[in-house]
């Protein structure tokens, strides 16, 4: 039984090492720099889009056209990983609203945001032929005028491969913490935070608080995770992390928060980006 126990520094680092064994999986770290010399080929944080005449636009529900959030071309800037495709451009696309395109009672409906994947890219296409049809650059948005974005800059983005135990905002983080201790001692435990100290309760925090841009890995959440709370979410699986783009530098989303898209990993296998949920929260 736990009642009263009480676990030290070195036994805290045992549960740390216990959690990182268990949960240790691969995340894509995105690196962004702001720059203003990109084509509409490349990948990117913002920007104009590469996008063909012959398609239509994405737009609201309202009929506003939507605005790139995020460019990857899988191309010039392979993924490193078996599910992502090898070539083609695939783009985010959210709106101006105060919501910033997002729908909290449906977050799989993309009316308010778009997930599209150009599997064959048209060369010939100009930044001219992208300007005659009205598509707008984040750069150009007029915040005063109450359009709303998290940034208003374009950065280049390169991706760098690397490995990430579970964050302290993964909704079974609390789960995992609890068997690796209950293994560590060798005991059932009925409430594991109340086994460490201040301080021991801050080094977990601190190891496991793990967020930024990035592809795969664990997401981060400034509040909770919003698969948890709705049975559609979960049974749905949306078990992979699609694209995460965190508050850094003037990168700002609400109060310091960070936005989301996940997709079921079989969608993601089978380039079906037609199913992605999307969501932000701030503190």
């Amino acid at each position: 039984m736990s009642e009263n126990l009480k676990v030290d520094r070195d036994i805290t680092e045992l549960i740390i090492n216990k959690i990182k064994e268990k949960t240790m999986r691969k995340s894509i770290k995105i690196n962004e720099e702001e720059t203003s010399n990109l084509s509409i080929f490349d990948s990117k944080f913002g920007g104009l889009p590469y996008w063909d005449e012959n398609m239509e636009y994405p737009t609201d529900k309202n009929g506003d056209a939507l605005i790139l959030l995020a460019q990857i071309n899988f191309e010039k800037t392979p993924i490193k990983d078996e599910r992502f495709p090898k070539e083609g451009i695939l783009q985010f696309f959210i709106g101006t609203n105060d919501l910033m395109g997002a729908d909290f009672d449906n977050m799989t409906a993309q009316n308010g945001f778009r997930v599209v994947y150009h599997e064959d890219i048209n060369t010939s296409v100009t930044k001219e032929q992208i300007r005659a049809q009205g598509i707008r650059a984040n750069t150009e948005l007029d915040g005063a005028s109450e359009e709303y974005f998290p940034f208003y800059k374009q950065y280049e983005i390169t991706f760098e491969e690397s490995m990430e135990p579970i964050s302290t905002a993964s909704n079974n983080f609390e789960e995992i913490l609890k068997q690796s201790a209950e293994e560590v001692l060798k005991c059932d435990i009925e409430d594991v935070w109340s086994i460490f100290e201040s301080d021991e309760e801050d080094l977990i925090n601190d190891t496991f608080y793990i967020c930024g841009h990035k592809i795969l890995g664990y997401p981060f959440f400034t509040q909770w995770d919003p698969r948890e709370d709705d049975e559609m979410y979960k049974n749905k699986k949306y078990d992979t992390l699609l694209l995460q783009i965190d508050s850094v530098g003037d990168i700002l989303w609400g109060d310091s928060g960070v936005g989301n898209f996940f997709i079921n990993e079989e969608d993601l296998k089978n380039k079906n980006f037609n199913n992605v949920m999307y969501t932000w929260d701030c503190y």
